[in-house]
């Protein structure tokens, strides 16, 4: 592969790359020649940060698959090596669930006082398995918390950034998410929510099922389905509605999802592709799910593939494609980039 700049390097160590930029990094880290160039120029801070940095990028899973539990021997440790000028840098991966990994790239996990908390520090949306078994996506930086068992009465999750929901039904036990400005609370259905912690904006969009709605601050969540005590502008939404939420007017304010929104990629789509090459895949999915999908190698895109993705999300078929074609890819929640390495 063609040497990068030792300008690059560090404008990634400082996080201040942008989404190709990214790629090409990654790229090089792992690629044959990289002990030939600027490597051996960084201090011995910046290694370990670059180290680090790529170990973030490099180790996948919250929860391994059940194909991965059935092989949990032959994944249960593997080592990548960079021999640079200076130094040797071994990083070694643990399969998560077996062995407690100091960090995690896709998630972070640590049980407290049985609460758990699940931190999303790669560049791809993660998947989680919530002890009902409803599936939570996070997009990247984002954090949810729960109770490793949920309460009798409640179903309850703690958001922090923006996360895709897709809930088990069960109506004798409502699912509440609470986030900064906003209390959500479901039976059995999908949305997603945005609410960052720095931000004076939220919101909830839904794909299926009713979604209620409430203007709740931290301190007036306790207790607050039992009775109205605390209710402010209560709002019920139907699939393809959101509603956003703004501190300055304190309201919810209720509308349509138009056809061009990111929601797109969280709904169910069934495709089939019979040894079809990667890059008409990938225009197909652009299509469906009104996205935008980058090959970062040409040559990715004459891979052939063989799969029925049958009522799949984007991210579910993006999961499979890199389990299929040993690829990974990076997001910025705009667009997608595909790119060759894959590490269980």
């Amino acid at each position: 592969m063609k040497p990068i700049s030792p300008e690059l390097i560090e404008k990634y160590l400082r996080g201040e790359c942008t989404l190709e930029e990214k790629a090409i990094v990654l790229k090089w880290y792992n690629s044959f020649d990289a002990k030939m160039d600027h490597y051996e120029t960084l201090t011995d801070l910046q290694k370990q940060e670059l180290s680090t940095r790529m170990f973030d990028n490099i180790e996948s899973g919250i929860h391994p698959d059940q194909e991965i539990k059935n092989n949990r021997v032959k994944y249960l440790k593997r080592v990548v090596y960079f021999i640079g000028a200076a130094a040797a840098i071994i990083l070694v991966i643990y399969l998560p669930g077996l062995l407690k990994p100091q960090r995690s790239t896709q998630a972070t996990a640590s049980v407290q006082d049985e609460e758990i908390v699940i931190t999303n520090r790669s560049q791809a949306i993660a998947k989680q398995i919530l002890p009902d078994n409803s599936i939570v996506w996070l997009s990247p930086d984002a954090q949810i918390k729960y109770h490793k068992i949920f309460k009798k009465e409640l179903r309850e999750v703690t958001l922090s950034g923006e996360s895709f929901f897709e809930v088990t039904k069960d109506k004798a036990h409502p699912f509440v998410v609470y986030s900064k400005n906003i209390t959500t609370r479901v039976w059995g259905t999908s949305f997603r929510i945005r609410d960052f912690k720095n931000s004076s904006l939220a919101e909830v969009a839904v794909v299926t099922g009713k979604v209620s709605v409430t203007i709740a601050p931290d301190n007036q969540r306790k207790g607050l389905f039992k009775s109205n005590a605390g209710l402010k502008d209560n709002v019920m939404l139907l699939p393809r509605q959101n509603v956003i939420y703004e501190k300055a007017q304190n309201n919810l304010q209720i509308g349509k999802v138009n056809t061009a929104s990111s929601i797109s990629i969280w709904e169910k789509a069934s495709l089939s592709f019979d040894n079809v090459p990667l890059k008409e895949v990938v225009s197909a999915l652009n299509k469906q799910f009104n996205v935008e999908i980058i090959l970062q190698d040409k040559e990715l895109g004459n891979y052939l593939l063989q799969a029925d993705f049958n009522d799949q999300s984007l991210p579910d078929v993006m999961e499979m494609l890199k389990k299929l074609l040993r690829l990974t890819y990076v997001t910025d929640g705009k667009k997608f980039m595909l790119q060759k390495g894959y590490s269980i």
